[in-house]
């Protein structure tokens, strides 16, 4: 097997490259305490550093581009990195192993909540975790800067960027701003007023460059090139030296003009005819595509699906009085009842009446349109969220909490908190939610549902990524945002830094972790899980 350092995917047994992608992926879902900043820093570490995957400018485009599109980016581009290695296999098994150990760990948490009404403590594990990960982060910052400022604008850029995160302004108004800027300064020469039209025959740079030739050519030759028209310079030029006079370069301009003409009308036909056939593809496109029609039948059909579940026993429409579900017993159906063709109630067949055993207990009608909202409420949040966890909880309370009234706030707050405390994407915060009201098919489906579009993005962003990194003004744009971007990493890392360096322990933790990746290529599994060893340790202790 070789690497592919510049993007491309990895020679040798397609099953041998996606077992790897699958065992690297796994580990850094495993290991991914701390936050996307982190995350990156990790998968900078394993795949750049230690296995060579991608060059960092690679790295660094990806990291920039996945800041433009929707959802949790650490997972965005440990899928994009996965499609690098193993092209559209390789990007659904890295997305799913990176995702998979903290769904698993969320799962097992959610379960506890339930049972016990409480999380289980894991402040004193994440005591000597948190500065180990600052250690992690400031070392890939580090490997990163030289790619990333690559001249003066991209360093004005990234200060600018990292003083504006500061101030509050919003992430991604910054990375734009920063994008703009380096494509402003890098392409001036095509929009600034005095560089128009410099080699097009027109306008005040043209203007320069026949004062500048006439001047060295002299008196007479520059009479003869006044009297060319701009755009034939050059075949004035050939005229003079031939000796012709002036008369016969103007016959020969006006039988090409003549030659040009009749060219244009040809081309014109040519036009003409490819515009014939646009029109018509067009007609057939637009005949073809109708989504309202289908969203209408969906959406009918959903209202016209009988529920078999209107009231419960207490004769109160859905959980309890509430709105949400307090134990395993409230607000189920009784076992007993059935259908009239004896099957158990809300049984319609296909994925729901599989998932109906294990709801009943939990969700009042776990077949009916509340399987359907649910999924529906993470997939539209997973489609347009972005930003930090704070959006997540904003977009949480509005749709859970206010509308829907399926959570309370106390049990908001400590999904985010099991979502932020827990390794791999802070967006598992959905299987929290989904195992509360719906229990593990919930889980199942919220989880599906909020990383789904980033699947979609990052598929989509494969096919243009290297065309914009092959675009003069593209590339600019694209070198703004990447220093942009690691300037938002370093002020996410300053946060994360005055949380964790609260004493002088965790400070010697965070020297020590720097010195170990300076002088050694110590994979930084070992170092987190040393650390969290200590932390318990430390918990049990005191």
């Amino acid at each position: 097997m070789t690497d592919a350092p510049d993007g491309g995917t990895a020679a040798g047994p397609r099953w041998r490259v996606l077992a790897e992608v699958a065992a690297v992926f796994l580990k850094l879902g495993l290991i991914g305490f701390g936050g996307p900043a982190a995350h990156m820093a990790l998968m900078r570490d394993e795949l750049v550093r230690r296995r060579g995957w991608v060059s960092d400018q690679r790295f660094l485009d990806l990291m920039g581009a996945v800041n433009f599109i929707p959802g949790p980016n650490s997972t965005e581009l440990a899928i994009h990195l996965g499609h690098d290695r193993a092209r559209s296999r390789g990007l659904i098994v890295a997305g799913v192993c990176f995702i998979l150990p903290a769904f698993a760990i969320v799962t097992a948490l959610a379960w506890a909540y339930v049972r016990y009404g409480t999380t289980p403590a894991v402040a004193g594990l994440l005591y000597a975790v948190k500065p180990v990960v600052v250690a992690i982060v400031v070392w890939a910052i580090a490997g990163l800067l030289r790619t990333a400022v690559k001249d003066r604008m991209t360093g004005v850029a990234a200060a600018a960027g990292l003083a504006a995160y500061l101030l509050g302004v919003n992430e991604l108004a910054v990375l734009a701003a920063g994008g703009l800027l380096v494509t402003a300064v890098r392409t001036r020469a095509s929009w600034l007023p005095g560089r128009l039209g410099r080699g097009s025959g027109t306008g005040l740079g043209s203007g320069r460059g026949r004062s500048s030739r006439s001047a060295d050519a002299g008196p007479g030759e520059d009479d003869g090139d006044q009297d060319a028209p701009s755009g034939d310079r050059t075949r004035g030029a050939s005229a003079r030296t031939t000796g012709g006079d002036r008369r016969e370069a103007g016959t020969s301009h006006r039988h090409t003009d003549e030659t040009t003409r009749d060219s244009g009308q040809k081309d014109s036909g040519t036009d003409e005819n490819s515009r014939h056939t646009d029109g018509h593809g067009g007609s057939a496109t637009a005949n073809d595509r109708d989504p309202s029609g289908s969203d209408r039948d969906t959406g009918e059909g959903r209202e016209a699906r009988p529920s078999h579940h209107d009231t419960n026993a207490t004769g109160e429409d859905g959980p309890d009085g509430n709105g949400r579900r307090t134990n395993g017993n409230g607000g189920g159906t009784d076992a007993n009842d059935h259908d009239p063709d004896g099957s158990p109630p809300g049984a319609t067949g296909g994925l729901p009446a599989l998932l109906a055993p294990l709801a009943a207990p939990y969700f009042p009608d776990p077949t009916g349109g509340q399987l359907a909202q649910l999924f529906l409420t993470f997939l539209k949040i997973g489609a347009v969220l972005y930003g930090s966890g704070y959006v997540l909880l904003a977009f949480l309370e509005g749709d859970l909490v206010e509308r829907l009234g399926w959570i309370t706030n106390t049990q908001l707050l400590d999904a985010v908190s099991i979502g932020q405390v827990t390794p791999g994407p802070v967006f598992t915060t959905a299987t929290f939610i989904g195992y509360l009201v719906m229990g593990l098919p919930g889980a199942v489906l919220a989880t599906i549902a909020i990383f789904l579009p980033s699947f979609v993005f990052v598929g989509l962003l494969t096919r243009i990524i290297d065309v914009i990194r092959n675009r003069t003004w593209s590339a600019a744009f694209l070198d703004g945002v990447n220093a942009t971007a690691l300037a938002l990493m370093t002020g996410v890392t300053l946060h994360l830094a005055r949380d964790a360096l609260v004493d002088p322990l965790t400070v010697a933790l965070a020297v020590l972790a720097l010195l170990l990746q300076w002088r050694t290529r110590l994979n930084t599994a070992w170092l987190i899980g040393a650390a969290a060893a200590l932390g318990a340790v430390r918990a049990l202790i005191l």
